[in-house]
């Protein structure tokens, strides 16, 4: 999704996962890191975004715009 790097001291204090595990890059985030044991290193790290922020822009899209996928499958008729 979305990464950066960060020094592992301050990611600590921010609300991030890490992308890293055992010093590889992972596409999914690892919830369970220490960032104590990498204290000066630059990792990279994801946001935690909640899945009701994705929900609610899906919600809005379609409250503006009305149901797209019927919209698309119409033109094909």
């Amino acid at each position: 999704m979305f990464g950066y790097k960060i020094k592992a001291r301050e990611a600590k204090n921010k609300f991030v996962w890490s992308m890293e595990k055992d010093g590889k890059k992972s596409i999914v985030p690892v919830k369970n890191f220490n960032f104590d044991e990498v204290a000066d290193k630059e990792i990279w790290v994801t946001p935690k975004l909640p899945f009701l922020v994705f929900i609610f822009v899906g919600f809005i899209i379609s409250f503006i715009f009305g149901d797209i996928l019927f919209f698309l499958l119409s033109l094909f008729q």
